[in-house]
């Protein structure tokens, strides 16, 4: 005769019904059924369950969760996923299928199951420690993880970011390029400067209003049409004309009394 207590069988009941619920647990994707468009990945518990009798069970894949990213109903901010990311899934309190086939209306739920594995719900961003994207040691550009960074392929040839530094800096990184469209931009600062190999500016219309503007270049090519100069000229160098040299130059046909001397020549 089996001599279990009542205290026994308690506890053994109460264990066997906390079996069947789930509340949360790092996954790995496995598939990415539609290219994130509709917020959907399946996932796969990357924790084996742990029995008294020293077995163990690998949990099934748990299809169609939702992908958590910050969003609301008109902003989102997004990223790829891949199969083997690690996600952290909780778990509802009620069925979500309803809710996830509706339109984020009240729903009602599913059925009657509670902290059901069919209900997860997926958060990017669990790793294990030691596949932390923000050690230093991973990162392309030099990372300070007190910085707020939005880095995006982190630790290959392209990895770009935007940095917002501790002392208020704010800092690009990419080696490649950087496009801005837009109707109208406004720069207000105190001191711009722009180091370059090459510059092309390519405009209808282009103007420059400041105090005082400084232009260093070894060779600088101007192809205008017509120009008008408001405003005294101060110039050090040699300005050449149409071949003539400016400050040099002498004129033909000089005579003394109210006669006009010829063209100028080298």
């Amino acid at each position: 005769m089996n001599n279990t207590s009542l205290e026994e069988l308690l506890q053994l009941s109460f264990q066997s019904g906390l079996a069947e619920i789930y509340t949360c647990l790092p996954c790995r994707i496995t598939n990415i059924p539609n290219n994130l468009t509709d917020l959907r990945v399946d996932v796969e518990p990357v924790i084996k369950t742990k029995y008294s009798d020293s077995t163990d069970e690998i949990h099934s894949q748990i299809l169609g969760v939702p992908v958590v990213f910050p969003s609301g109903r008109t902003s989102l901010i997004s990223f790829p996923l891949f199969v083997g990311d690690t996600v952290l899934c909780v778990f509802s309190q009620q069925g979500l299928d309803n809710f996830k086939q509706g339109n984020g209306t009240v729903a009602m739920a599913s059925d009657f199951r509670r902290l059901d594995s069919r209900d997860a719900i997926a958060i990017p961003g669990m790793v294990p420690f030691g596949m932390s994207l923000n050690n230093p040691d991973v990162r392309f550009y030099p990372h300070n993880p007190a910085d707020l960074v939005v880095a995006h392929n982190i630790a290959t040839g392209t990895e770009v970011e935007i940095r917002l530094k501790m002392n208020g800096d704010v800092v690009v990184n990419t080696a490649q390029n950087v496009i801005m469209n837009c109707a109208n931009a406004t720069l207000n600062c105190d001191t711009s400067t722009v180091n370059s190999t090459t510059s092309t500016v390519n405009t209808s219309t282009a103007e420059l209003a400041c105090t005082t503007a400084s232009v260093t270049a070894s060779t600088m090519t101007f192809d205008v049409g017509d120009t008008v100069w408001n405003g005294n000229v101060s110039y050090t160098g040699t300005i050449t004309l149409n071949g003539i040299p400016f400050a040099s130059h002498k004129h033909t046909g000089v005579s003394a009394g109210p006669n006009v001397s010829g063209g100028p020549t080298a």
